[in-house]
């Protein structure tokens, strides 16, 4: 019996002793290393906003944009709201935006961030299917990268780190870069379509204006807003009043009124030692001199634009129109179709204090130059002048009022003499030389004001339609992925 108690212990111990305790500590040792692995990994992944990355934040006209590139436009709406004082802070995205659905300022800004993307998208595959090839992007994106760079080493920091604090955790100058060409080179196709699908003839000009000629007409005349003044608690009795007591004071202007001189100086007593500065100096606040229809209705109102353009109005007119804001003296001048000469003109801007160097490099694009095209090119490579450098140095419209101040610099009074020379013809170029610089320019063409305005008009207004139709086409739309924004970004 004993013997056999014997073998039955010794093959109990031989079990337990199967895994052998080095063997045990090895096994720890993984799990633990394993753990610490996963941990240490999620949280270099975290830190380096791998999700950001990765994480569909929008599907938009089909293509996945990621939480990172979404977050960039959102950043850039952001920007804009807080310039303007519509958002003072973060914490004014959670508000409620728009109170019949509840929508808060970050949901709404997420909307306008896919807009631009949506923008993006499009017009990029427009592009591409029209063999249309950006030369501005590349550029113009490397002088914004130089710039950050150069803005990081004043900050002790790198650019990533920059970028980390102004967009969150998931965008690296290298996705910086991508987001800004495709971007740039979207803003520089529609420059294109603009000056380039979107054209009228004389006669297909002469034949809209015959049709409406309210639409191009301009006005000449002399308004002046009297506020009415009351507190924000103000009930409307007590603004019914201060309107009354302005239209009272515009009216007091009118009774003072023979002429433009007079309605100028009699605004100038209403305006009182508060609005004396307008005045200084013999300066006109009031005069809006070849004023189209769309202007009125943008600066002033519907009223006061139905009034200039009614059809029995004649020089000397005056009236008195109220608003809630006030009561607008208004004294009309005259209607007219506008003219003066208007001339577009193309420029490359060479930035450089050293005059002579930078007359030279002009002169070397000069020389290039074999027609307006590649005139075009050389300024979207070259030119300092961010505006224009896009629209390939365009500037539209320019008449000689525009051009010349009170003080006209050299340069203004050169330029003015150029364009408007009685010989000129397209396809001129002129350096004319400025204290920063120099400026090549190439002459375009000469228009009567109101065509150039018709022409800018309709380009504008075309394009809009053609890029509303392009959004409403099936598959063009896009959806937010809300989820992966609140999750990957911080």
């Amino acid at each position: 019996m004993q013997s056999t108690n014997k073998k039955v212990s010794s093959k109990k111990d031989t079990k337990r002793n199967l895994v052998k305790a080095s063997t045990k500590y090895r096994i720890l040792v993984a799990a633990i290393i394993t753990f610490v692995v996963l941990v240490c990994g999620g949280y270099i992944i975290h830190q380096a906003g791998v999700p950001a990355r990765v994480l569909t934040g929008a599907t938009i006209a089909g293509e996945s944009v990621k939480v990172n590139e979404l977050n960039y436009h959102f950043n850039e709406a952001y920007s804009m709201y807080y310039q303007y004082g519509i958002i003072t802070s973060k914490e004014d995205l959670n508000k409620v935006f728009d109170e019949a659905t509840g929508q808060t300022y970050r949901d709404y800004l997420y909307d306008v961030a896919a807009q631009n993307q949506q923008n993006i998208i499009l017009l990029n595959r427009e592009a591409k299917k029209e063999g249309f090839v950006s030369v501005s992007a590349a550029r113009k994106v490397d002088e914004y990268i130089t710039s950050l760079r150069d803005y990081a080493k004043t900050k002790k920091t790198t650019a990533d780190n920059i970028l980390k604090s102004q967009y969150g955790i998931g965008i690296s100058v290298r996705d910086l870069k991508a987001f800004m060409t495709r971007e740039v080179a979207a803003q520089e196709y529609t420059e294109y379509l603009k000056q380039t699908k979107y054209t009228l003839t004389e006669e297909q000009m002469q034949a809209m204006y015959d049709a409406s000629p309210v639409d191009y007409d301009t006005v000449t005349f002399n308004a002046y807003l009297v506020a009415a003044t009351y507190d924000a608690t103000a009930t409307d009795a007590q603004k019914t009043a201060a309107v009354a007591l302005a239209k009272t004071q515009a009216q007091a202007i009118l009774d003072a009124t023979t002429d433009a001189q007079s309605f100028r100086d009699a605004s100038a007593t209403a305006a009182g030692t508060a609005g004396a500065s307008q005045f200084a100096d013999a300066a006109d606040p009031t005069i809006y001199a070849k004023t189209a229809k769309s202007e009125i209705l943008s600066y002033l109102n519907t009223d006061v634009a139905d009034y200039l353009y009614s059809a029995d109005r004649k020089a000397g007119d005056m009236t008195i129109i109220t608003t809630d804001a006030g009561a607008y003296a208004v004294y009309f001048q005259s209607r007219q179709l506008d003219t003066d000469a208007s001339v577009n003109y193309r420029s490359i801007l060479i930035s450089d204090t050293d005059i002579a160097a930078a007359k030279a490099k002009a002169e070397g694009y000069q020389a290039s130059v074999t027609d307006e095209a590649s005139f075009i090119t050389l300024a979207k490579k070259y030119s300092d002048e961010p505006t224009t450098a896009i629209k390939g140095g365009l500037t539209s419209n320019v008449t000689s009022a525009s051009i010349n101040t009170a003080a006209p610099t050299e340069q203004e009074a050169a330029l003015t003499a150029w364009l408007f020379s009685a010989n000129r013809k397209p396809g001129d170029m002129t350096i004319i030389e400025n204290v920063d610089g120099v400026t090549l320019y190439f002459y375009q063409k000469t228009l009567p004001s109101w065509e150039g305005t018709l022409l800018t008009t309709y380009a504008g207004t075309e394009y809009k339609t053609w890029y509303a139709a392009l959004i409403a086409a099936e598959g063009n739309g896009y959806t937010l992925n809300m989820g992966a924004l609140k999750f990957a970004t911080y």
